[in-house]
């Protein structure tokens, strides 16, 4: 049995809703995907602003990943640590940031990181010691790697543990958060939007951009722009699919939605609290006839019109733009006319009906056996849609 209290500051009890439960897991951690790297040798030169190329990239840093409590004490898992020979004793010098570069002293024994390169650059003499000439003299002890997209691995992937070879491990969740450094084309992309957003949520495409930028795993996202009362603003985030899928599996996406929120929530006002869900799907069924041109192969015009219907309303790569069917979009039976300029063999879309699958029987039949078709659906209480059914009928006549 498990047993869950409720607490309250109130002085009269109220017992409020019961919160959903997504899982429960009992001994489980959490765990993040780094790569430990050790005992790297480079020699010092004696020059200003020498620089040092480590052999793996990009490095984490505990100081770039503040606000995201990685992990609870820092100082017994070391990010990177360097440490200098010189007449005849070691000396660990500091990471610290450009910024703080700028203010240091001949005498600080500190360097900046390139995470992205892989880069360790020191001082010049005035700012921040010079290295001493020597011969493999500086010694990388250890540092971090990130493995960047390739980590977000799929549930089960995580089944091996090094330091315990007796101790059984699997991740029951997919890993998520990973993401690689930007590309010249991204960044020239996306550089519109630094100048707007300038890393903070404001507007309405603010929130939606930051939330896409939280992780390589958020496929879309969108914001109403609306704030209540109380400071929520909502965002809706649409994750990656996975190989077989047709629409992500919210139960292994959990971790992903608490990553993209506390991610917008470090770049909010103070008095803005964004709530963050997942993607909801209204399934439908839809029946359509169609008018061909002479000669023209039923069986394949009827499987391309079943494909194109799915392509049109896929949330990934649908609608008029093909950009993913637009978040609350109403689909009306005449934006399935389309379908004669794709399809050479339609001649006419003669008749659309849409099928509703929240009112789906108790037997599960198919629409349009149970009801009239509708000629337009909206998603009111949903965000996007999936089809279920299709049916293709050809109509005789030219």
């Amino acid at each position: 049995w498990l047993r869950g209290r409720f607490t309250t500051s109130d002085e009269e009890l109220r017992v409020p809703a019961l919160p959903p439960i997504t899982h429960i897991m009992l001994n489980t951690v959490n765990a993040v995907n780094l790569h430990t790297v050790r005992t790297e040798r480079f020699s010092g030169q004696g020059i200003p602003n020498q620089e040092i190329s480590l052999l793996k990239k990009p490095l984490f840093l505990h100081r770039l990943e503040s606000g995201r409590n990685l992990f609870p004490r820092i100082d017994r898992f070391r990010d990177i640590r360097i440490l200098v020979e010189h007449e005849g004793r070691k000396e660990e010098w500091r990471e610290v940031s450009d910024s703080e570069m700028l203010v240091c002293t001949k005498d600080d024994k500190v360097f900046t990181v390139d995470t992205v390169e892989g880069i360790l650059r020191f001082g010049n003499g005035i700012r921040g010691a010079m290295l001493p000439v020597g011969s493999n003299n500086i010694v990388v002890d250890v540092y971090r790697t990130v493995p960047g997209a390739k980590g977000n691995v799929s549930p089960g992937a995580v089944n091996v543990c090094d330091f315990n070879g007796i101790l059984d491990v699997v991740n029951l969740l997919p890993a998520n958060g990973g993401k690689d450094a930007e590309t010249v084309d991204e960044i020239i992309r996306r550089a519109p939007s630094l100048l707007t957003t300038r890393d903070r949520a404001v507007t309405k495409i603010d929130f939606e951009v930051i939330a896409k930028e939280a992780s390589a795993e958020v496929a879309r996202a969108a914001c109403l722009g609306l704030m209540k009362e109380d400071g929520d603003v909502s965002i809706v985030i649409l994750p990656n699919r996975r190989e077989g899928e047709r629409i992500p599996n919210n139960f292994l996406s959990g971790g992903l939605r608490d990553h993209v929120s506390a991610y917008l929530k470090r770049r909010c006002l103070i008095n803005v609290n964004p709530v963050v869900r997942l993607a909801e799907f209204r399934s439908l069924d839809i029946s359509l006839t169609l008018r061909l041109r002479p000669n023209s192969n039923i069986i394949l015009v009827r499987e391309e019109a079943e494909k194109w219907i799915l392509n049109f309303l896929d949330p990934y790569t649908g609608g008029l733009d093909r950009e993913g069917w637009p978040f609350g979009g109403t689909l009306y039976a005449q934006d399935l006319a389309r379908m004669v300029t794709d399809i050479a063999d339609v001649r006419h879309v003669t008749l659309v009906e849409l099928f509703d699958g929240s009112k789906e029987d108790a037997r599960g039949n198919p629409g349009w056996e149970t009801r009239l078709g509708d000629g337009e659906i909206s998603l009111e209480d949903h965000d996007l849609f999936v089809v279920r059914r299709i049916r293709v009928r050809i109509e005789e006549g030219y």
